[in-house]
């Protein structure tokens, strides 16, 4: 009965944005796969580690590229109702994925005889049409919540992404360890199915993304520590993405090119990964207790110095998984904890979303290009030396930010 009862709790909450949830656990799944078997296939086409690095880096700059835009023209897209643009984003993305395949085949069976230039184009396109998806889903989910409720909203969304971020890829690890064509193939099953659920979803209204009928009437006080809360966040986010496009484009032919593991063991790591990212999300989408606590923040800022340390030394698997299950924390509590301070009170959430993507791009292609680069040159484990050097430029910002422009730190725990 107790069952029942929560269920039907959360239809009565959920329910008009249900098949979104389902949409977007899968395009998770997608991501994930994707993520873990594409450095894989661009070294078995005859690239470099830089090519890695390019590849994944391409993908976020057309993202980012995209972003911009998109809040450059804001108040036009504002306006369009978020359904219609979600469901060209992901049907688009299926489109994308088979034009991907196709260069694979094409290229295994000798008839294409340089697959990567043709490889970055799409994944160019890839980065732009994520645009549809992210920023949108967000702002189509938080519309008319504020405080406990649109943290229990941004709750449900982050553990929707963050248990495909816990299936993906240890699908695409194994899959990609026998094939280059079944991730692929599972990845586009993925957005199809993430495209069906989408249309189920209940078209939102249309000031659905950029109004909220409830703005928060903060004291100038109270603002004044929200927003320093924000950039300090802002800095950590964009710290610690650097560290995960190094991670995420450069981690996986270190364990097999370097170390001798398996693609199933680092589709392994970055699921142990998904799996602590769970967890955190599970925590702060249940509680309001973590907000402005500034202990915190530092401590998942160490976490990501103690991260890049582990895979400098973790010549046995254990070393590394560590190091993955506290990225997997770190990444979290700075995604969330960005997230809400920069969308409450919002009035045009799909832009502040904009803002945040903008943030995790950034920190993304910086590490990818810059990890590629590195480890070309300078070996293997350059790009992880080069995260630790980047944190501590971080740590720096953080605490100019926590004295200026107040004139005094951020002692209390709470509002």
């Amino acid at each position: 009965m107790e069952i029942q009862r929560k269920f039907r709790g959360f239809t009565a909450e959920h329910g008009d944005v249900f098949g979104l949830y389902m949409g977007i656990f899968f395009q998770a799944v997608f991501g994930g796969i994707w993520t873990v078997s594409m450095p894989y296939v661009i070294k078995a086409l005859g690239g470099s580690d830089s090519e890695v690095g390019l590849y994944m880096g391409l993908a976020f700059s057309g993202y980012c590229f995209s972003l911009i835009l998109s809040f450059i023209y804001r108040n036009k897209i504002e306006t369009i109702n978020l359904k219609p643009i979600v469901q060209f984003g992901t049907s688009f993305l299926a489109v994308l994925i088979f034009l991907t395949l196709l260069v694979i085949v094409l290229a295994e069976n000798g008839i294409c005889k340089n697959p990567i230039p043709f490889l970055f184009v799409l994944v160019i396109f890839q980065g732009i049409n994520t645009c549809c998806l992210w920023p949108r889903f967000v702002g189509w989910i938080s519309a008319c919540h504020e405080g406990k409720k649109l943290n229990h909203r941004l709750g449900i969304y982050n553990l929707s992404w963050s248990t495909g971020g816990i299936i993906g890829p240890f699908v695409g690890g194994y899959l990609v360890q026998h094939s280059l064509k079944m991730p692929l193939l599972t990845a586009l099953a993925a957005s199809a199915i993430s495209f069906v659920c989408v249309c189920l979803a209940k078209r939102p209204g249309q000031e659905a993304g950029y109004q909220s009928l409830e703005p928060l009437k903060a004291e100038h006080k109270a603002e004044r520590l929200r927003v320093e809360f924000m950039l300090c966040c802002r800095i950590s986010l964009f710290v610690s993405m650097i560290c995960v496009g190094i991670i995420r484009t450069q981690l996986p032919l270190l364990f097999k090119f370097t170390l001798g593991f398996s693609e199933s063991d680092y589709g392994t790591a970055l699921t142990i990964m998904g799996i602590t990212t769970f967890i955190v999300f599970t925590i702060t989408g249940r509680t309001h207790r973590w907000h402005y606590k500034l202990w915190l923040l530092f401590t998942a800022n160490l976490m990501v110095g103690i991260c890049m340390i582990l895979i400098i030394t973790g010549k046995q698997l254990w070393l590394p998984w560590t190091g993955m299950a506290l990225g997997g924390i770190f990444c979290a509590f700075l995604y969330a904890s960005h997230l809400y301070y920069i969308v409450s009170g919002a009035k045009q959430r799909a832009t502040k979303m904009v803002i945040h993507e903008i943030t995790l791009c950034a920190g993304v292609i910086i590490g990818s290009f810059a990890g590629g680069f590195l480890s070309d040159h300078f070996g293997r484990y350059s790009p992880y030396y080069f995260g630790l050097v980047v944190l501590a430029i971080g740590m720096v910002g953080l605490a100019i930010v926590l004295i200026y422009p107040s004139g005094q730190k951020i002692t209390r725990g709470k509002l």
